[in-house]
Protein backbone atom coordinates (compact mmCIF):
# COMPACT_ATOMS: atom_id res chain seq x y z
CA UNK A 1 0.00 0.00 0.00
CA UNK A 2 1.34 3.40 -0.89
CA UNK A 3 0.11 6.74 0.31
CA UNK A 4 1.08 9.98 -1.33
CA UNK A 5 -0.50 13.36 -1.13
CA UNK A 6 -0.72 16.01 -3.81
CA UNK A 7 -2.96 18.91 -2.98
CA UNK A 8 -2.97 22.55 -3.97
CA UNK A 9 -2.95 24.97 -1.08
CA UNK A 10 -3.16 28.72 -0.73
CA UNK A 11 -0.31 28.55 1.74
CA UNK A 12 3.14 28.00 0.22
CA UNK A 13 4.34 26.47 3.51
CA UNK A 14 1.48 23.98 3.58
CA UNK A 15 2.16 23.02 -0.02
CA UNK A 16 5.88 22.64 0.71
CA UNK A 17 5.08 20.33 3.64
CA UNK A 18 2.73 18.24 1.54
CA UNK A 19 5.44 17.96 -1.13
CA UNK A 20 7.66 16.38 1.53
CA UNK A 21 5.03 13.73 2.10
CA UNK A 22 4.67 13.31 -1.65
CA UNK A 23 8.30 12.19 -1.71
CA UNK A 24 7.64 9.59 0.96
CA UNK A 25 5.96 6.24 0.86
CA UNK A 26 4.42 3.85 3.32
CA UNK A 27 4.38 0.14 2.61
CA UNK A 28 2.66 -2.43 4.80
CA UNK A 29 3.26 -6.13 4.35
CA UNK A 30 5.55 -9.08 4.96
CA UNK A 31 8.92 -8.05 3.65
CA UNK A 32 11.63 -10.61 4.38
CA UNK A 33 9.63 -12.74 6.82
CA UNK A 34 9.79 -16.49 6.26
CA UNK A 35 8.50 -19.62 7.90
CA UNK A 36 10.97 -22.13 9.34
CA UNK A 37 10.95 -24.05 6.05
CA UNK A 38 11.90 -20.91 4.10
CA UNK A 39 8.45 -20.20 2.65
CA UNK A 40 7.88 -16.43 2.38
CA UNK A 41 5.11 -15.24 4.70
CA UNK A 42 3.93 -12.89 1.94
CA UNK A 43 3.26 -15.92 -0.30
CA UNK A 44 1.19 -17.64 2.39
CA UNK A 45 -0.72 -14.40 3.00
CA UNK A 46 -1.61 -14.13 -0.69
CA UNK A 47 -2.63 -17.79 -0.88
CA UNK A 48 -4.89 -17.27 2.12
CA UNK A 49 -6.30 -14.02 0.70
CA UNK A 50 -7.14 -15.44 -2.75
CA UNK A 51 -7.09 -19.20 -2.22
CA UNK A 52 -5.32 -21.83 -4.28
CA UNK A 53 -7.94 -24.04 -5.96
CA UNK A 54 -5.26 -26.33 -7.40
CA UNK A 55 -4.19 -27.13 -3.82
CA UNK A 56 -7.75 -27.23 -2.49
CA UNK A 57 -7.17 -24.10 -0.37
CA UNK A 58 -10.23 -21.83 -0.18
CA UNK A 59 -9.86 -18.05 -0.06
CA UNK A 60 -9.98 -16.48 3.39
CA UNK A 61 -9.81 -12.76 2.58
CA UNK A 62 -8.56 -10.38 5.23
CA UNK A 63 -6.57 -7.70 3.35
CA UNK A 64 -9.36 -6.61 1.01
CA UNK A 65 -11.99 -6.49 3.77
CA UNK A 66 -9.64 -4.44 5.98
CA UNK A 67 -9.03 -1.99 3.15
CA UNK A 68 -12.73 -1.74 2.26
CA UNK A 69 -13.71 -1.15 5.89
CA UNK A 70 -10.95 1.28 6.86
CA UNK A 71 -9.78 3.10 3.71
CA UNK A 72 -11.73 6.25 4.49
CA UNK A 73 -10.49 6.25 8.10
CA UNK A 74 -6.92 5.93 6.85
CA UNK A 75 -7.41 8.84 4.44
CA UNK A 76 -8.97 10.96 7.19
CA UNK A 77 -6.11 10.13 9.57
CA UNK A 78 -3.60 11.06 6.87
CA UNK A 79 -5.28 14.39 6.13
CA UNK A 80 -5.53 15.29 9.81
CA UNK A 81 -1.88 14.38 10.31
CA UNK A 82 -0.86 16.49 7.30
CA UNK A 83 -2.39 19.51 9.04
CA UNK A 84 -0.23 18.75 12.08
CA UNK A 85 2.80 18.58 9.80
CA UNK A 86 2.00 22.06 8.50
CA UNK A 87 1.71 23.33 12.08
CA UNK A 88 5.07 21.76 12.95
CA UNK A 89 3.59 19.25 15.41
CA UNK A 90 4.62 16.14 13.46
CA UNK A 91 7.28 15.07 11.00
CA UNK A 92 6.61 13.24 7.75
CA UNK A 93 8.01 10.06 9.27
CA UNK A 94 5.79 10.45 12.35
CA UNK A 95 2.72 10.75 10.16
CA UNK A 96 3.51 7.72 8.03
CA UNK A 97 4.65 5.58 10.97
CA UNK A 98 1.44 6.31 12.87
CA UNK A 99 -0.66 5.56 9.81
CA UNK A 100 1.29 2.35 9.22
CA UNK A 101 0.70 1.27 12.82
CA UNK A 102 -3.03 1.86 12.39
CA UNK A 103 -3.16 -0.10 9.13
CA UNK A 104 -1.28 -2.99 10.74
CA UNK A 105 -3.72 -2.97 13.66
CA UNK A 106 -6.71 -2.98 11.31
CA UNK A 107 -5.30 -5.84 9.20
CA UNK A 108 -4.57 -7.88 12.33
CA UNK A 109 -8.16 -7.31 13.47
CA UNK A 110 -9.36 -8.49 10.07
CA UNK A 111 -7.24 -11.65 10.42
CA UNK A 112 -8.88 -12.34 13.77
CA UNK A 113 -12.34 -11.82 12.21
CA UNK A 114 -11.87 -14.63 9.67
CA UNK A 115 -13.78 -17.75 10.72
CA UNK A 116 -15.00 -19.02 7.37
CA UNK A 117 -14.57 -21.33 5.65
CA UNK A 118 -13.82 -23.58 8.59
CA UNK A 119 -10.63 -25.61 8.63
CA UNK A 120 -10.75 -29.11 7.20
CA UNK A 121 -10.45 -32.07 9.56
CA UNK A 122 -7.05 -32.94 8.05
CA UNK A 123 -5.77 -29.46 8.93
CA UNK A 124 -7.16 -29.69 12.45
CA UNK A 125 -5.46 -33.07 12.97
CA UNK A 126 -2.14 -31.66 11.75
CA UNK A 127 -2.48 -28.75 14.17
CA UNK A 128 -3.33 -31.03 17.07
CA UNK A 129 -0.23 -33.08 16.28
CA UNK A 130 1.80 -29.91 16.91
CA UNK A 131 -0.06 -29.14 20.14
CA UNK A 132 -2.32 -26.47 18.64
CA UNK A 133 -5.98 -27.12 19.40
CA UNK A 134 -7.34 -23.95 17.83
CA UNK A 135 -9.85 -24.25 15.01
CA UNK A 136 -9.34 -20.60 14.01
CA UNK A 137 -8.27 -20.11 10.37
CA UNK A 138 -5.17 -18.00 9.65
CA UNK A 139 -3.74 -18.47 13.14
CA UNK A 140 -1.59 -21.55 13.45
CA UNK A 141 1.98 -20.50 14.12
CA UNK A 142 0.97 -16.79 14.28
CA UNK A 143 3.91 -16.05 11.99
CA UNK A 144 1.74 -14.16 9.47
CA UNK A 145 0.09 -12.17 12.27
CA UNK A 146 3.33 -11.35 14.09
CA UNK A 147 5.52 -10.45 11.10
CA UNK A 148 3.17 -7.94 9.46
CA UNK A 149 5.28 -4.79 9.32
CA UNK A 150 5.67 -1.39 7.71
CA UNK A 151 8.36 0.51 5.82
CA UNK A 152 8.52 4.26 5.57
CA UNK A 153 10.76 5.55 2.81
CA UNK A 154 11.80 9.17 2.46
CA UNK A 155 13.46 10.28 -0.82
CA UNK A 156 15.50 7.15 -1.24
CA UNK A 157 16.36 6.60 2.42
CA UNK A 158 14.68 3.83 4.34
CA UNK A 159 13.39 3.93 7.86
Amino acid sequence: MRFTCVRKSKSKDAFRNLKKIENASLQVGWFDAKYEDGTPVSLVAMVQEFGAPEKNIPPRPFLRPAKMEHAQEWKDQFEKAAKNLHKGRKTEEDILNELGDQIISDIRSAIMDVHFPPLKEQTLKARRGKGNYSDKPLIDTQRMFDTLDKKVEMKGRRK
